[in-house]
């Protein structure tokens, strides 16, 4: 993932910023992409415009600083995992 990389590069005082719209996806992804903004050295902001839903939300958490618009959605929901029984 490009932004991981980005994320893992970064140098202390630089600035990243992270536009969201989103309705979300795999969530493995997005908790990876939550640990690498954790992790970095630099500033994230993240700005919701419209929505950032599921996963998507997920980037909020970890970020220095959000910003969300007025009127723009966000979606945390609770997650479930079945696993078939072999």
């Amino acid at each position: 993932a490009p932004l991981i990389k980005v994320l893992e590069n970064a140098s202390y005082g630089d600035v990243i910023n992270i536009h969201v719209t989103t309705y979300g996806g795999d969530m493995f992804a997005g908790l990876d992409l939550l640990q690498a903004m954790r992790d970095s050295h630099a500033t994230v902001n993240v700005h919701v415009s419209k929505l950032a839903a599921s996963a998507g939300a997920f980037l909020l958490c970890g970020a220095d600083n959000v910003t969300i618009d007025k009127g723009a959605l966000v979606l945390f929901h609770s997650f479930h995992y079945i696993s078939p029984a072999s």
